[in-house]
């Protein structure tokens, strides 16, 4: 990861003299399950005059019979505005490094106004048994530096003018949170997978999208966003620049008001990977947020990463969706890699498993794809193609995400597919249940009629049943009967 080294390296002079002496701040402390998802500020005076703030922090031990105790760390000025985030890592040491020269991934650069800054420990995890114990230490440097670039990498240019199916990915992380590649690098390997788009969504950061990494990228639409991580569960926030505060339960701060901020900002709300394993194995992956089942959601994520990864439940995902559509709630489904250092899971074939979104949209830009998202056209699949259409009264054609009036009783549903396995069968899903299911060669045409449903979409499974392919409903305008 050259960009990384090379920020690191660029500060080194400053802080190898810095480091010789003494840190200007020690804080020590013990945890235990009573601090867990709790948020610790350790408050600290910056001078007037100070160019850089460098934090080292160490805790053990990190895991106990395999489990990982799971820490954070954010920093904020002193009037609470949001500097940097440093999520959890792979390890017990992590660092902070910010002034006004320059930041490392995931740290906002600039002028650092005098006053009492705070870094927030943000316990995820605290496992019961031996206490953990922390040394967090800061060094003041006041040594001249010039500021650095601001301001977003945002609105950008449109990127292809033409109504079309666009394929990427709406979840990714980089280096800016625990993902393993440079905003630059990610783009890379976009690119080499021959997507059309990704959504850069770091763990409670923007900082990803300020990155000069993005300036010059006019061949790739480039979706703003961040993913909220909860100690209660996850979601993305879609087509947004602004940072949110992620900390439920700090000052009586809901779930509910994260939405209605991301609304206000014209974003969109996707709960993510609701059914995954929480904690202990991964703190606060579990959808909890009961009042939001789905609420004010614009969207579900409920292909995460590679269909058939068992910490995923993506099986259990689908049947919230579908008992959500019985329910009458109009929700598209969205696919989400979750890559953390590309696209290089190898269960069940390797990476083609990965599931992406194919949208159609007006023009391959971010309103362009969220427009459409919000409209539900959108097919998720790891490769094959599947399609879904139907009729309407004034000799138009519905596809997935639109509504037929109700003028008839029965309505003839076509599903057509391509790129398709030899030994792969496509299920027609009416309200829940399978309703005619065929099995397929590479590419091929069904028309079945249906009668007195609500709502219809096509699956594409292997023989082993894992998906590759599934559309967004088409919604029949029926009065609903619960």
């Amino acid at each position: 990861m050259a960009s990384i080294l090379a920020i690191t390296w660029a500060w080194w002079p400053t802080w190898s003299r810095c480091r010789v002496r003494s840190p200007t701040y020690v804080f020590t402390g013990s945890l235990t399950l009573a601090d867990h998802k709790r948020y610790i500020p350790l408050p600290f005076h910056v001078p007037a005059g100070t160019t850089r703030i460098h934090v080292d922090f160490h805790f053990d031990p990190w895991k106990v019979d395999g489990i990982k105790n799971t820490i954070s760390l954010s920093l904020y000025e002193p009037d609470g505005t949001f500097r940097g985030f440093r999520h959890v890592g792979r390890s017990s040491t992590k660092a902070i490094d910010v002034g006004a020269g320059g930041a490392e991934a995931g740290f906002f650069p600039g002028a650092l106004p005098p006053g009492d800054w705070t870094v927030e420990l943000d316990l995820f995890m605290i496992l019961p048994g031996a206490p953990v114990h922390y040394e967090l230490r800061i060094w003041l440097s006041d040594e001249a530096e010039s500021e650095a670039r601001e301001g977003p990498c945002f609105p950008r240019p449109v990127v292809c003018q033409k109504v079309a199916w666009y394929r990427g990915d709406l979840h990714v992380h980089t280096c800016h949170s625990d993902g393993r590649l440079s905003v630059a690098e990610m783009v890379d390997v976009a690119r080499e997978f021959g997507l059309d788009f990704i959504a850069l969504t770091d763990h409670n950061n923007v900082t990803q999208l300020y990155h000069p990494d993005l300036d010059g990228v006019d061949d790739l639409a480039i979706i703003p966003g961040m993913e909220f991580t909860t100690y209660y569960g996850h979601a993305l926030s879609l087509g947004t620049t602004d940072w949110f505060d992620w900390r439920v339960g700090h000052g009586g701060r809901r779930m509910e008001d994260a939405v209605a901020e991301v609304h206000q900002q014209g974003g969109t709300f996707i709960a993510a990977h609701i059914a995954t394993t929480g904690d202990p194995i991964c703190t606060g992956c579990k959808w909890l947020f009961g009042q939001l089942m789905p609420g004010a959601l614009d969207a579900l994520e409920i292909w995460n990463g590679c269909w058939d990864r068992p910490r995923c439940s993506n099986e259990v995902n689908l049947q919230i969706w579908y008992h959500w559509l019985n329910a009458g709630h109009r929700l598209p489904a969205t696919a989400g890699s979750d890559a953390h250092g590309g696209y290089s899971y190898a269960a069940s074939g390797g990476i083609a498993r990965y599931g992406f979104n194919l949208i159609w949209a007006d023009e391959l830009s971010a309103k362009g794809l969220l427009d459409g998202l919000h409209q539900g056209h959108v097919m998720l699949s790891s490769g094959p193609r599947l399609w879904i259409e139907a009729p309407l009264p004034d000799g138009g054609t519905a596809m997935m995400g639109d509504t037929v009036p109700a003028t008839d009783w029965m309505v003839p549903i076509t599903v057509r597919w391509a790129d398709t396995p030899a030994d792969a069968v496509i299920r027609l899903v009416v309200d829940g249940d399978v309703h005619a299911d065929w099995r397929t060669g590479l590419q091929g045409e069904q028309t079945v009629d249906v009668v007195g449903v609500r709502w219809v979409v096509a699956e594409m499974r292997d023989a082993q049943g894992c998906m590759l392919a599934l559309t967004n409903p088409i919604y029949l305008d029926r009065e609903l009967n619960l």
